[in-house]
Formats: structure tokens, sequence, C-alpha cells
């Protein structure tokens, strides 16, 4: 065979293979969502799976030039305050970079404010959608059109929906027959996101049985195979932006349903990256961690303060990762993140901890006193101010099921015994 054609039999069967041998009358719908606020893999434990810059990555890998829609279940962050503003600025821009098509907007975003969703439906290109809300006094669609599809968004939680947004939501059945109603018009395939569970994504399935996919909310991984009732499927991404799913519709129904574990196989994207960086540089020049809130404790004395008494236990320390924790930060450009730097240093929320690296050096990193408390009066006076023994409790505010998934106190002490 002439190299030429070598070239061209290869490049077909790249395609293929990338495609999933999606052919001309199907189209592939790739679903992602749920980030709560985790934009980057956030622990200790290698490997981490999830975080923006991979998705991006993945739904590149993933997607059909021209027959790939993508969706966003939203639930951008969890709170409201100045960091999620930016976090959910900087999710729907690098969502745009995807050429996201629907984005459901639900009460996370709705409690940032009815001024915020302007800024994140410019920023994703316009993808907002909220079937029970469209046409009102903030810019999101009731439904959106992409390929084959008719995507409509709600969340169970329109009382509250509305009370943020000072406006009346539909009642969740009248959003759903709108949705069914215009696409049975319009010859187009009906597809729901909804922040409601599975139970609840099953008894909407009950009731409109032409959904063709209902996207649900869970907090766990997506499932092995899509539930089923009737004729409607039901999907989710799972949680906190680990994965994204993808499934395909061959013009009758939805097939090749598979999901994405975003692992560190997956590199971080260029231009995600860009967006990240961004996001950075914004939470340390308004300097939110000089913002976190502090209370009144006793005074702690560092770390080196310790070591006359505890050269041993010292040793140990310096030893471990613990003693590097900060640095960790550093290097990824999170040392002052407020999400982040509070794990990795000594005393974040006391008015006598941690302010950063040059003011106060004898609290860097992950200290004696991250778990036996402030020890200022112990150095000083260590027979009449006695320190209380520590034990797996004071791991755990750091070590949760979230940062730690894996954490066992057992093998995790035998690595820093003292």
């Amino acid at each position: 065979m002439k190299p030429l054609v070598w070239i061209v039999a290869l490049a077909v069967l790249s395609y293929s293979t990338i495609s999933g041998m999606v052919g001309h009358d199907h189209h592939v719908l790739i679903i992602a969502g749920a980030t709560d606020g985790y934009l980057s893999p956030c622990g200790c434990v290698k490997p981490m799976s999830g975080g923006l810059r991979r998705r991006v990555t993945a739904i590149k890998q993933l997607s059909v030039p021209n027959m790939t829609t993508v969706i966003e279940t939203g639930g951008f962050v969890k709170d409201s305050g100045r960091q999620d503003q930016m976090k959910a600025e900087a999710i729907a821009e690098t969502m745009k970079l995807v050429k996201v098509a629907a984005i459901n907007y639900g009460l996370e975003e709705a409690r940032l404010g009815a001024g915020m969703a302007a800024s994140l439906d410019r920023l994703s290109g316009e993808a907002l959608v909220a079937t029970g809300l469209g046409g009102g006094a903030i810019p999101v669609k009731k439904f959106k059109v992409s390929g084959p599809f008719l995507i409509g968004g709600i969340d169970p939680r329109i009382e509250q929906i509305g009370a943020a947004l000072g406006s009346k939501l539909e009642p969740i059945d009248e959003s759903v027959r709108a949705l069914t109603d215009e696409a049975k018009e319009s010859k187009l395939v009906p597809v729901l996101m909804t922040r409601g569970d599975l139970e609840s994504a099953e008894a909407i399935a009950k009731k409109h049985p032409s959904l063709r996919l209902i996207v649900c909310s869970v907090k766990s991984s997506p499932y092995d195979a899509p539930r089923r009732v009737g004729d409607t499927l039901i999907v989710t991404p799972g949680e906190h932006a680990k994965y994204v799913v993808r499934i395909e519709w061959d013009g009758q129904a939805f097939t090749a349903y598979r999901f994405f574990d975003l692992g560190p196989e997956y590199a971080d994207d260029k231009q995600a990256q860009e967006v990240y960086t961004a996001y950075l540089a914004r939470v340390t020049s308004e300097d939110l961690l000089s913002m976190v809130p502090r209370s009144e404790t006793d005074v702690f004395a560092g770390s080196a303060a310790c070591a006359p008494c505890h050269a041993a236990e010292q040793r140990v320390w310096k030893a471990s990762a613990h003693s590097k924790a900060l640095a960790t930060l550093e290097k990824e450009g999170h040392d002052r993140d407020p999400d982040c730097t509070g794990c990795h240093v000594v005393g974040l929320r006391s008015v006598n901890g941690f302010r950063s690296r040059a003011i106060t050096p004898n609290l860097t990193d992950v200290g004696c006193e991250s778990c036996h408390g402030p020890s200022k009066l112990h150095a000083m006076n260590p027979t009449k101010h006695k320190l209380a023994k520590v034990g797996k409790e004071s791991c755990m505010p750091c070590h949760n099921t979230e940062h730690s998934p894996t954490f066992d106190f057992d093998a995790y002490w035998a690595k820093i015994k003292h």
C-alpha cells in the first residue's frame, strides 16, 4: 500500500476509535456537572479525580466534530461568598471552551444573586437554562436546542429559588410538560436536567413518559448502567466534577453509555489552565485569605518552640510531608486560597494564627499546634500548662472523606508516629 493511502487509512481508523464509530445518523451527548466548588482535585491521597482542566481535556477527546452536544448540570458552588462568585464565573468561562449547549440554572447559582446570572450567561456563551424560569427578569432561557435535542433544566427547590431571585417559578410538572410539548411540536428529543435525586427523577419519568433522557443529581459516582423507566433513561454525572458521561443517540434511542473518571491520565487543558490561573490571581489580588473569619484563641508558639523538649518528635515532623505543607500550595499557586490554606498552616481561623509566610513564618506548614492546639503557655511553663493528648479526632478536620477518601488513621499514624 502506498504511504499516502496508509496515512488516510490510519486517520480514518483513529477518528473511528475516538468517536466510538459514530455514523452520520448519530449524535453524541456529553454530560458534566456537579462541581460543588471543586475546581481542582483537592486532597493528599493520590491519585485524585476531577477538576475543570481535566474535564475540558476529556470532553475534547470524547467529542465528534459537528456531532456533539455538551450539557452541564450546574451546581457550580456550595455557598454564595465572594470566592464562590469567582468560582462560578471561572466554571462558566471554562465550559464555554467546550461550547457547552446548556447549563442547568438552579438554587446554587440563584443564591449568587440575579446580577450574577447575566455574567454567567455571558461567560458561558448564553448557555443558562431554567425551564420554569425562562422569560423572567434574568437572562435564562426556558430550553435550548442542540443537534437533535431540546434540553430543559429544573430544580425541585423552586420556592427557595424564587425567594433568592424575588421571582416565582412554575410548578415542576408544568415546566416538564412545556418541554415535552415543545419537543413534540419541534420533532426534537426531550432531555431534562434536574437537581433532584434518582427517586424524584423516576417520579418525573413516570408522569412524563415522552422524556427520553433525565439527568439527575447524586452524591456518588455515576451509575454503571442507565436506570430505565419505560422508554426514559436516567443518568448522572456523579459528584464533585470527578466524571463525565458520554452517551450516543442513534436516531431512535440512546446507546453506548459510558462514564469516565477524570484521573491524572487526563492532562490539564492549556486553555482551561489559563482560566484557572486567572481565577487564582483574582483570589490573591482581592486578598480573600485575610477575610477569613477568625476567633479568639490562646497564643501559638510555633513548631520550633517545641524542639528543646521534644527533639525526637521534631525530627519525625521534619521528615514528614507535614513540614512542607505550605510549599505544596505555593507550587500550585494555592497558598493564598482560603479553600486550601487552612489545612496547610497553623491556626488560620485564629486571631493569633497564620497570616502569611512573611508575617508569621513560625506558623507555616502543618505544625505541632495543628493537632495539639495553641501552645505558647505550655512552651513557657510545661508543668503548669499541660497539653491534652490528641488522636484521630485531630486529623479528621482535614483528612475528611472529601480530601482523603481512603484515609486510615492507623496506616497514616505509622508514618508520623511520635
